[in-house]
């Protein structure tokens, strides 16, 4: 018998290591990006236009453009209008998308950014959000946020701007506020990381994962009162401390965490809850073995759909 459960064992954890190690485009990109969101008070009803400027000539997929730079010199832009909706214009291929095509006004608001960034010495990565009427309130860069950077505002009908001094991003997701009443063409960013937010994403990664997790039990026929309960507490117990241990790292910009830290953390969650199952199940007769797969399994779709959920809604997940 115990060399049955060490050899069960054994081929789980090679299987979870099988499964780390052949997909590792999947698992360094799973994690969460450097991203920054805006909070505006007091917006008029002017329309305006927003961006985020780099010190860096690119920041993830977003670049600079430079004509005298063969790997820079297309127009490649990309920006959001008030409605949500994100629109691109490539000019290498003349193609876009979204109802909103590369018009004489884009092309204006790119232009009065690009002109700016030559004289500023921050860079203008193509990017930027459009205002109407007072409304959005806020934007978030959710995909590679600059982390040295300036926010800038133009107001196409007045053709001015206005601009921060420089911010770096303090957490993996930093949150700001400026009141606009109170500007004369300098902007003052204040930092308000949204505790809440934040631990709405963590209490819905739990739920989901719990919920994941229930319905691989029901199929594997693990349906007993004792067997639904210890799902549901070994789960809540082992994502509680994998998310919040996640959280507290991804706060304070610690890098690469997702690659030395996330998978020896989910090794050591699928350890631990083999264990327990294997101990509490056996008053129900459960074969260790069934304990392990059933963990094993668990674990891996849970991680292949956090993946997935993670492109879907990058701010939860």
């Amino acid at each position: 018998m115990k060399r049955r459960l060490a050899l069960v064992v054994l081929v789980a954890l090679c299987c979870c290591m099988l499964f780390v190690f052949a997909a590792p485009a999947a698992f360094a990109d799973m994690g969460p990006k450097p991203a920054v969101t805006i909070k505006f008070r007091n917006m008029g009803e002017e329309k305006m236009c927003v961006t985020l400027l780099s010190k860096y000539k690119d920041s993830g997929p977003a670049q600079i453009y430079d004509p005298t730079d063969e790997y820079r010199n297309d127009k490649n832009v990309n920006w959001i209008t008030s409605d949500g909706r994100s629109h691109y214009y490539s000019e290498s291929d003349g193609s876009s998308y979204g109802d909103t095509d590369f018009s004489a006004d884009v092309q204006a608001s790119w232009q009065a950014f690009w002109d700016y960034s030559q004289q500023d010495g921050y860079y203008f990565l193509q990017r930027w959000w459009e205002f109407a009427d007072g409304q959005p309130t806020s934007f978030t860069w959710s995909y590679y946020a600059p982390k040295n950077f300036k926010l800038l505002i133009y107001y196409p009908e007045t053709e001015t701007f206005a601009c921060s001094d420089v911010c770096v991003d303090y957490a993996y997701h930093s949150y700001y506020t400026v009141d606009l009443s109170r500007t004369d063409g300098m902007l003052k960013l204040a930092d308000n990381y949204d505790y809440f937010g934040e631990i709405l994403g963590l209490a819905v990664r739990i739920a989901a994962t719990v919920l994941v997790e229930l319905v691989v039990a029901l199929i594997f026929r693990l349906n007993s009162y004792r067997q639904i309960k210890t799902v549901i507490f070994a789960n809540i117990a082992t994502q509680t401390l994998l998310n919040v241990g996640l959280n507290i790292l991804a706060y304070f910009n610690t890098s690469f965490i997702w690659l030395f830290v996330f998978i020896p953390m989910e090794l050591a969650v699928f350890a631990a809850e083999a264990t327990a199952y294997g101990i509490v199940w056996r008053k129900d007769r459960v074969p260790v073995w069934k304990s392990v797969v059933y963990a094993l399994t668990a674990n891996v779709v849970s991680a292949v759909l956090g993946i997935g959920l993670a492109w879907l809604c990058p701010l939860l997940f």
